[in-house]
């Protein structure tokens, strides 16, 4: 069975002051910039990411892996042809994981 991001992650839209480890774009002008991750401090409106057991999946762990998925062009693919793109809450809960045992 696959393992999915939101098996062992807290995925939500980003509020004011996020309790977040890791945040990614949600909107964007230009498809390049989807799924960008970025500090954890407060950016209203995009997606926060926090691991429910530290132990299974390491917070630094969880930032280079979502800033490798990016790199790899997956919210590029995701967005199409599409100049503007937004990505929701399911698509990063949809990605695969390999936690620690």
């Amino acid at each position: 069975m696959r393992a999915l991001l939101k098996d062992y992650a807290r995925v939500w839209v980003c509020d004011e002051s996020p309790d977040a480890d890791t945040t990614v774009i949600r909107r964007a002008g230009d498809r390049d910039s989807v799924g960008q991750v970025l500090t954890a401090s407060a950016f209203s409106g995009n997606i926060c990411i926090k691991p429910l057991d530290n132990e299974r999946l390491l917070p630094k762990y969880l930032f280079y892996a979502m800033q490798w998925v990016h790199s790899q062009g997956y919210w590029r693919a995701l967005c199409g042809s599409r100049a503007r793109c937004s990505i929701g809450v399911s698509d990063v809960e949809g990605i695969g994981i390999q936690p620690t045992t």
